[in-house]
């Protein structure tokens, strides 16, 4: 697995955080059922450093089952869940609290001259189960240039590693949270000739998924695999319509085989809409979700609603309107403003006219000091109780209480 993300809110949202929640616990029980030797995490098993309170608990009885059945679980630091170098990890606190939970990183102050220094902590990096050695790839928060800086340094001591636990009859497997050329390029920090020779390669960061055998020269097949992201996190993700769920891999032959595992999630909806006209909000939200139907014992579809959106249209309008059809339509929709200009306003002068209507959301945001995402459930709040919609008002008042910065906000303003 990789890239879970547990705790993550996307655009304040609280389906994400449960729904992320829902498939981590459902992809623990089918590795439980698989009755495998170990769980690899291949970095980002949070959103964040410093997860709340639920997240951590929540993450350390789900692997406790896992561990507490004799699967060892090997995690990857990744690029969301490694906090500042001063700071302890909340894998750390796994590692702690559970026997079997391995999050190895290297000692602090590595000097990547020496390379008997680079050995000894590659060897504190790698973890042996039986005939099985995971070596982990430790992630550095510092710039891409610096990453690959430090993978050629080390890749070396690892290749060296790789060799020594093979002459010992072990499978070796390399796992890490980084981008491999040429999967995706932007921010690659190592290319396939780069690698150990592994039996098999698990990584994590890219979020699509990625299985493949490949050959490079004067190497024996190399096997590596992105599991992509275990929920659609964003827009562009929603679009990709790949497997979520853990893979299976079996070494026990002659090559690994791949089995992919397939996890039932919330369906994702990505549509397209314009708008010009306050008037019209209303309308476009309407006829834009009206094909999206909701099927019996079906959550409420997702639906990420992408709308270029007039320069008189208030924010908050169409926020409202969008919270307003999501209640009616039992549907979630998350609009995603693009600022369009008038086309007709390049032909000729537009007529004086009085100032604009002030968005009741940037007045909270101004104002009062609310972030963005409290301002919004206040908003919503408001329009739910005008209307007497107790699901709405349920709903926005969820929001705010798990959302630590509104909680935050509102005993300020409850004190003044």
């Amino acid at each position: 697995m990789a890239d879970v993300h547990l705790g993550a809110r996307k655009y304040g949202e609280r389906a994400f955080y449960d729904d992320i929640f829902q498939a981590f616990e459902e992809s623990i029980e089918e590795i439980v059922k698989d009755r495998v030797r170990a769980l690899v995490i291949a970095g980002d098993l949070f959103d964040s450093p410093h997860p709340d309170n639920a997240t951590l608990a929540f993450a350390l009885r789900k692997l406790r089952e896992l561990t507490s059945r004799g699967v060892k679980v090997i995690a990857a630091r990744g690029e969301h869940d490694t906090p500042g170098r001063r700071e302890p990890s909340p894998l750390d606190v796994l590692a702690e609290a559970l026997e079997g939970f391995h999050a190895p990183q290297p000692p602090p102050g590595l000097k990547l001259t020496s390379a008997a220094e680079c050995l000894k902590a590659i060897e504190r990096m790698t973890i042996i189960d039986g005939k099985l050695a995971f070596m982990v790839y430790p992630f550095f928060k510092v710039s891409v240039n610096e990453r690959r800086d430090i993978f050629r340094a080390l890749a070396p001591c690892y290749e060296r590693r790789a060799e020594e636990l093979r002459s010992l009859g072990l499978s070796v497997i390399f796992t890490g949270h980084f981008s491999l050329d040429p999967v995706f390029t932007y921010d690659a920090i190592a290319s396939l000739t780069e690698l150990p020779k592994a039996r098999y390669v698990a990584l994590g960061h890219v979020h699509d998924r990625c299985v493949r055998c490949v050959v490079p020269p004067g190497r024996p097949d190399l096997w590596y695999a992105y599991t992509g992201s275990l929920y659609p996190l964003d827009v562009s993700e929603a679009e990709r319509d790949h497997k979520r769920g853990p893979l299976i891999v079996d070494l026990s032959g002659d090559e690994p085989v791949v089995q992919e595992v397939s996890i039932a999630v919330r369906r994702h909806v990505v549509l397209d809409a314009e708008v010009r006209d306050p008037k019209d909000v209303d309308r476009v939200i309407r006829a834009a979700v009206g094909k999206v139907a909701r099927a019996p014992n079906e959550k409420e579809p997702l639906v990420h609603l992408r709308l270029k959106v007039g320069v008189k249209v208030p924010s908050s309008v169409v926020e409202l309107s969008a919270s307003r059809v999501s209640g009616e339509r039992g549907l979630i929709i998350i609009p995603h403003i693009t600022r369009v200009s008038d086309e007709k306003a390049g032909a000729k002068a537009l007529p004086e006219r009085g100032p604009e209507p002030l968005d009741p959301l940037d007045v909270i945001k101004a104002e009062v000091g609310l972030d963005e995402l409290t301002s919004k459930a206040i908003l919503d709040l408001i329009v739910a109780a005008s209307e007497g919609n107790e699901e709405a008002i349920e709903k926005a008042l969820e929001r705010l209480a798990s959302w630590p910065k509104s909680l935050e906000s509102l005993r300020r303003l409850a004190a003044q």
